[in-house]
């Protein structure tokens, strides 16, 4: 589907401040007047959705990406002077991006309390029948709903947070303390509940899944729920220098329950399903479309050459500019980790798509490899590739893509579905396991659906089995997506995922360089790999990359010119003595962690202090800290979790 759903925006995002404030804005016209008819109510909230796309389209994306297991960025040898160490859970508050993102959130906030505000007090409606679903009720929920959106993502970032309920004006009080994040989310979820019997399905309205429709209310009250449900990191009042603890509140189960019963609703309704190839999803997505019966429940929507737009340039496949390539360019500078891309079944058919390792020159060959940092990171996320649009931007094109940032799948909906299930029953239930083998058949192809997706689950037998599986099914299905890290905050396993991924590495880097003495269970992992450019077949003129060794270790080609590359035995490096010199590499003692697994995670442990940890008991540092700039205008807020 085309994107217009700012069209009515444009002409006062293209002129200047001056003359955006001397016409008749909808900021400038009287409440009795905007909210008098549904096509001026629909141009007050088609406001909300702009400071939500510089948001989710720029520095959500560019920046504030902890590392986990499967999204990884290296940092620097040393704290940043710019304070935005987010990747090694050492971001500080002098960080200016933080303060930004905060306003705009709260601006986004204040824009949709005024249009709930300007419904509540109009004539239509006082006269709307507010007990079935209409343009203007839907409109109502859809402000409700992202507002609530907007707040689930501030205290999963944040913790607990100023709650504004109603538009600011000039009599507020100006200094708002921060109030519990289960006082908020248990508030947005009822609020939620409230309104979503009368909102209409995404096949109902204008911009179906560009707008937050029915199906993402109920797939929003659910993932609420969850992290209401599940544990976060809390702070000590009494000590803002200690990182804090995990907590999971006592209620969590009722949490769970409507997080069951609404993630059900949305499949009950049967309005998606799972019918589209996961490739042919993707390459729709890259071609600026949705549609709403499949995979697709609600999208940041984008507008080309205009504000945020970081997919398929910042997140996605690295590609050259130049006169002969009608696409632009991608820096391609987000990044998954090697040990995602082997983690992946070798006939899954999302990791060929999700996990790249090559880029495109100018010319519109592709050139390898990108893997590097000591092999432990630099995968491209697949998902987002110029190469795919079918109208290319131009040669000269960068970001402001207008590629839509996806927020919540139907994959979403089914796995939040098993989850609950699952932990309330003590067991899946037989609708748990369909919605698990729903995702899976679609990452299969037919023929392996007996043994990849009926027999894998219905092996599946306990708790705890069952949620390992959903926990790794939303790894493989989500990768590039930003999800990872919330998932495994509410899971309370984030710091268990990260001290296993450190130590595998290490024996994995064990194993490649004495294969026949050590850790003989990674003997699968390839030591190297290599590759060679040929003639793409799809792309006649070309050339593509072809891989030997890259997803399990193999012997170096014969026949043929293959270029060798290093993998799992970069995961370790000879130690050297006082002059530089490399040590007996004989001599497994004369070995140690390469420098990336030394500063990868070094905000939670380095190589030096990760012994020293207990992945149970000490807490990941993933919160964000305050701005210098957001604290200093509301002395009220304050800093915890050990922040600077």
């Amino acid at each position: 589907m085309k994107k217009y759903i700012f069209t009515l925006l444009l002409p006062f995002l293209l002129l200047s401040c001056e003359d955006y404030l001397s016409i008749d804005s909808p900021s400038n016209f009287d409440n009795s007047y905007v909210y008098s008819n549904e096509g001026e109510t629909f141009r007050a909230l088609t406001a909300v959705y702009n400071p939500l796309t510089d948001i989710y389209g720029g520095r959500w994306i560019t920046a504030f990406i902890p590392n986990t297991d499967v999204e990884f960025n290296v940092p620097g040898d040393v704290l940043s002077a710019k304070g935005d160490d987010f990747d090694c859970f050492q971001p500080q508050s002098l960080n200016t991006d933080l303060s930004g993102v905060m306003s705009a959130f709260y601006k986004a906030v204040n824009l949709a309390n005024n249009v709930i505000t300007g419904i509540e007090e109009s004539e239509m409606f006082k006269n709307a029948d507010k007990s079935v679903p209409s343009n203007l009720m839907q409109m109502y929920g859809e402000a409700k709903t992202l507002r609530a959106m907007i707040y689930l993502d501030l205290v999963r970032c944040w913790g607990d947070v100023p709650l504004m309920l109603k538009p600011s004006t000039a009599d507020d009080e100006m200094y708002v303390e921060p109030v519990d994040r289960d006082t908020i989310l248990t508030y947005m979820i009822n609020d939620l509940i409230s309104v979503e019997p009368t909102m209409m399905y995404a096949k109902d309205i204008n911009y179906g899944a560009e707008r937050a429709n029915r199906e993402f209310c109920q797939g929003l009250i659910a993932l609420t729920a969850l992290t209401r449900g599940g544990y976060s990191l809390r702070p000590n009042k009494d000590d803002p220098t200690d990182i804090g603890k995990m907590v999971r509140s006592e209620d969590w189960r009722d949490y769970y329950v409507i997080a069951e019963k609404y993630a059900g609703k949305v499949i009950d309704d049967g309005h998606h399903h799972l019918t589209m190839g996961f490739e042919e999803m993707w390459r729709m997505v890259c071609n600026w479309g949705t549609v709403t019966n499949d995979d697709f429940i609600f999208d940041i929507p984008l507008l080309k050459s205009s504000g945020g737009g970081e997919m398929c340039y910042y997140v996605g496949v690295p590609m050259d500019s130049g006169d002969t390539n009608p696409y632009g360019k991608s820096t391609g500078s987000y990044n998954l980790t090697t040990l995602y891309m082997l983690s992946f079944d070798e006939d899954d058919l999302r990791r060929d798509v999700t996990c790249v390792n090559y880029s495109y020159d100018a010319k519109l060959n592709q050139k390898g490899t990108t893997i590097g940092d000591n092999n432990l990171g630099r995968i491209k996320n697949g998902k987002y590739r110029r190469i795919w649009m079918e109208s290319p931007l131009g040669s000269t094109t960068t970001k402001s893509t207008g590629v839509n940032v996806s927020y919540m799948r139907y994959a979403d909906i089914l796995t939040m579905y098993a989850e609950a299930a699952n932990e309330l029953n003590n067991g899946p239930t037989e609708k748990a396991k369909d919605a698990l083998k729903e995702v899976r058949r679609r990452a299969f192809s037919p023929e392996k659906w007996g043994e990849k997706v009926d027999a894998y689950v219905e092996a599946l037998s306990t708790k705890e089995e069952f949620f390992e599986a959903v926990a790794n099914e939303r790894k493989w299905e989500f990768g590039g997506e930003n999800k990872r890290h919330y998932d495994l905050a509410r899971w309370n396993t984030y710091g268990q995922v990260l001290v296993d991924f450190y130590k595998d590495a290490v024996e994995m880097g064990f194993n490649a360089n004495f294969p026949n003495t050590h850790y003989l269970e990674w003997s699968n992992i390839p030591d190297n790999y290599y590759y060679r450019q040929v003639d793409n077949p799809d792309r006649p003129g070309t050339l593509m990359i072809e891989f030997v060794g890259l997803y399990k270790r193999e012997k170096e080609p014969t026949e043929g010119k293959w270029t060798r590359m290093g993998f799992a035995n970069g995961f370790i490096v000879q130690k050297t003595d006082a002059d530089g010199n490399k040590l007996d590499g004989n001599d497994p003692a004369n070995w140690e962690v390469c420098p990336t697994l030394k500063k990868c995670f070094r905000g939670y442990f380095t190589d030096q202090t990760i012994d020293m940890i207990d992945p149970k008991t000490d807490p990941v540092p993933y919160l964000m800290p305050f701005g210098h700039t957001f604290m200093s205008a509301n002395p009220k807020i304050k800093n915890y979790y050990g922040f600077k």
